[in-house]
């Protein structure tokens, strides 16, 4: 095969994995007593779910970048990526702490 067949038939098979670049980004704060804000306004579990929701467009259009306190549990962060899944949102995780 040739070096540029080749480089064709790489491509291609890399084509399915590419994912555009998200339209918006939001900073979702986490608190070690479980407190919530996003970029800077705290709100309920379910004010992010109806503000994720709110934003919805194309699949993965948004994406939710997590600064979680190290305290926090598992299990709340899982519920956190499950909202964000229910709304088409990506998820990124950010070094330990509060949202710059």
């Amino acid at each position: 095969m040739s070096r540029r067949l080749a480089l064709v038939v790489a491509l291609a098979g890399l084509a399915g994995c590419y994912s555009p670049p998200p339209e918006t980004k939001l900073a979702l704060t986490v608190m070690a007593d479980g407190q919530l804000s996003l970029d800077g306004r705290p709100l309920s579990l379910d004010e992010l779910r109806q503000a994720l929701a709110a934003r919805a467009g194309p699949r993965y259009s948004t994406l939710l970048v997590i600064h979680a306190a190290p305290a926090v549990a598992m299990p709340a962060i899982q519920q956190l990526v499950g909202v964000a899944k229910q709304t088409g949102t990506a998820v990124a995780f950010a070094a330990a702490g509060p949202a710059p």
